[in-house]
């Protein structure tokens, strides 16, 4: 009979702890969608600054890159 209480407590805690995580992802979910809108609002304001800036870090990438042989 106590085990079973046992294994009774230990699948609620598990059942919260699952409830719990899944809430966590959900809250990152969201928190990912908004920051990847605002990214995109962003890129559309000002498209050539991004694409400048893209070219700039790939020079300095490959410079580097190519200082390392």
């Amino acid at each position: 009979m106590a085990a079973r209480q046992v294994e009774q407590n230990m699948e609620n805690e598990l059942h919260k702890a699952v409830h719990t995580a899944s809430g966590y992802a959900n809250d990152a979910k969201e928190y990912a969608l908004e920051q990847k809108q605002n990214a995109e609002g962003m890129i559309r304001e000002h498209p050539w600054a991004f694409v400048l800036g893209a070219f700039a870090g790939g020079v300095i990438i490959g410079t580097l890159l190519s200082k390392r042989n």
